[in-house]
């Protein structure tokens, strides 16, 4: 099956805005909102977003990839799926993309090059050298796919527990495996595991700084929590914790990490979420936003950019 590209021109432009909130006393709107992307067409509340620059985005919804740039062109790239794609990857020569239970290489015209199916329950990451995309099985086995064709090149043998959360390591030696019980550092190159630490409950939504910490949400439905690891040393340890009661925000939270590992944002869409800035070293919050975004990323020069049904807006 072949993908199929088309371009719309439309009136969308950039907006600068500066947009000053007063701090108030709890959480409130204290975050300044520097840039404004109106979009054409208003997404969904399971759309996902990707940064390609800090002016050209990709947009997943169910059945589709959309590329906006501002000002000019949106390119529409059908996926033959109906479930939401997120990008795993942008490279020279095309697009990845995880899709339902299907892993998908676009051309940069979003026609479809590769795919490899039965990838349900599986988790993702890419290799920061380039070098794969690693793949974390609901078995607990772990692949690495080449980039250029998707097919499996190496990999390591079941847990025989599901992974919850996955992430590789911002050098690219290592990945970090959470299963139930046990949060896993392991040798890229061998699958060896480096650090164990035992953990009461699943964690999820992991990212891992350079320094060797980890960052994710762990617990149980009522008992979520924000953690953040210390996994180098001579023994893992836990270095602060804050509650999602104690940030205001529901059990759908997830975490996004700044490229430089000084600030961590954690999220949950709507009104009845919002948006919290914390200091990576600490867990001190910097900063909120009441009204949750759909999704957020951090682009080039470390900007956090947050997906709104109508629009892209750009943190100072």
């Amino acid at each position: 099956m072949r993908g199929h590209a088309r371009d719309i021109r439309g009136s969308v432009g950039l907006l600068t805005t500066s947009i000053l909130l007063g701090a108030c006393g709890g959480w409130g709107d204290d975050l300044v909102t520097v840039e404004h992307l109106p979009l054409t067409t208003p997404v969904g509340a399971d759309a996902t977003l990707h940064i390609e620059s800090s002016d050209r985005f990709l947009i997943g919804e169910p059945g589709q990839l959309r590329r906006v740039e501002p000002g000019a062109t949106v390119a529409t790239f059908t996926i033959a799926d109906i479930a939401t794609p997120y990008v795993i990857a942008v490279l020279d020569d095309g697009i990845v993309v995880h899709a339902g239970d299907r892993l998908l290489r676009l051309s940069p015209d979003g026609e479809l090059m590769n795919a490899e199916d039965d990838m349900e329950e599986s988790l993702f990451a890419m290799d920061p050298r380039g070098r794969w995309i690693v793949q974390a099985a609901g078995s607990g086995a772990v692949f690495g796919h080449s980039t250029a064709t998707l097919t499996p090149v190496w990999g390591w043998a079941s847990l025989g527990e599901r992974t919850t959360g996955f992430a590789v390591s911002p050098h690219g030696g290592a990945v970090v495996q959470a299963i139930p019980g046990e949060l896993l550092i392991r040798d890229l190159q061998t699958g060896r595991t480096l650090e164990t630490m035992e953990v009461a409950a699943p964690f999820r939504q992991l990212t891992s700084a350079g320094s060797g910490r980890i960052y994710g949400i762990g617990g149980t439905e009522g008992r979520a929590t924000v953690f953040a690891v210390q996994m180098a040393g001579e023994e893992p340890s836990i270095l602060w914790r804050r509650t999602l009661d104690d940030l205001d925000l529901g059990e759908d939270a997830e975490v996004r990490l700044s490229p430089i590992g000084d600030r961590l944002v954690v999220f949950a869409p709507g009104k009845k979420g919002g948006l919290r800035m914390l200091d990576a070293e600490t867990g001190e919050a910097l900063g909120s936003i009441l009204e949750g975004p759909i999704d957020v990323g951090y682009g080039p020069g470390g900007h956090l950019f947050m997906l709104y049904p109508g629009a892209i807006r750009k943190l100072r």
